[in-house]
Formats: structure tokens, sequence, C-alpha cells
């Protein structure tokens, strides 16, 4: 499914440890302090985003729902999940989650969106330097049905939190 190699382990994917072959133990989604990362597949879900009315009551529900726990981030909140990390962000009332899947090089993937007859939407940054650094780089693309959908691009460097 998914090689090791080195660099930060992606949440919930065990990674085995190459000097005895156990498993290493998994880490939650703001500790990025191991020497192996999980190369992940282009394409695979990366990240998610909830627009919502209003961020108190949001973050009540789905800690409530799932157990999720939010870090204030700027107006919002970065989501911290067993799996997938997300995002929240007010302002949005009744706004339909935005699903990113994960492309190595987001310049690359968003030429392969055009020459398939879909467009890129908004550029969701890559001016900031500490954002990218942190989060990668975003865009929301509309497939040539329009429908919606982002891609991401991870950060390349190793961030403690």
């Amino acid at each position: 499914m998914v090689a090791a190699a080195d660099g930060p382990v992606a949440v919930g994917v065990p990674v085995p440890d190459p000097a005895t072959g156990g498993a290493a133990q998994l880490l939650p989604i703001r500790r990025r302090l191991v020497s192996r990362t999980v190369v992940a597949m282009t394409g695979e879900l990366s990240f998610f985003e909830l627009g919502v009315g209003d961020t108190g009551r949001a973050r009540e529900f789905y800690s409530s729902l799932f157990g999720w726990e939010f870090v204030d981030q700027g107006g919002g909140a970065t989501i911290e999940t067993p799996n997938i990390p997300g995002g929240l962000h007010g302002g949005d009332q009744g706004a339909s989650p935005l699903v990113f899947f994960r492309v190595d090089d987001l310049d690359d993937a968003l030429a392969r969106v055009r020459a398939l007859g879909g467009t890129l939407s908004n550029d969701l940054g890559g001016a900031d330097p500490d954002t990218v650094a942190r989060f990668g780089r975003f865009a929301l693309c509309v497939d040539d049905q329009g429908s919606s959908f982002g891609l991401h691009e991870p950060p390349r460097e190793t961030h403690q939190a």
C-alpha cells in the first residue's frame, strides 16, 4: 500500500522499524517528529475543509460526534482526526465539505486538469512561504462536468509542532 522513506510519518499508518521489523507507534497529526515517512500515492484523499456559519458550534458538534480535536488557526481551526487532517472556517453557512486529493506537483496537476477539460476555480495560496511550509499548497478545481474538488501538494519539509 505505502512505502517508508526518510521524513515524517503520516497519521494512522504504522511504519515498520527497519532495524527490528516491528511496527512504529502511530502519531497524532500535529506531531511529525519521526525520521521515517509514508510515501503517499498521488490521488489519495489528503485533506478536507468544513465551511460553517459558527465555528464554536461546529467545534462542539464535531468533537461530540467524532471526538475530533481542534487547534485554533487564524479565524478558524485545524481539525485533528485519527487519519486525515482537516480545516474549519466560519462565515460559510450551509457549505458542503471540500475534499482535497494529494498530488506530488500542484503545477503539473493543474496542467492535467486543464488538459482534461477541467478548470482552476481558486488557487488557495502559495504566496505565503510560512503557510506553504506548514500546510503545503492547495487549489480548488472543477472537473469537466462541473463538480468541485481540491488538490493538495503537501509540504516538502519536516515541521515540528
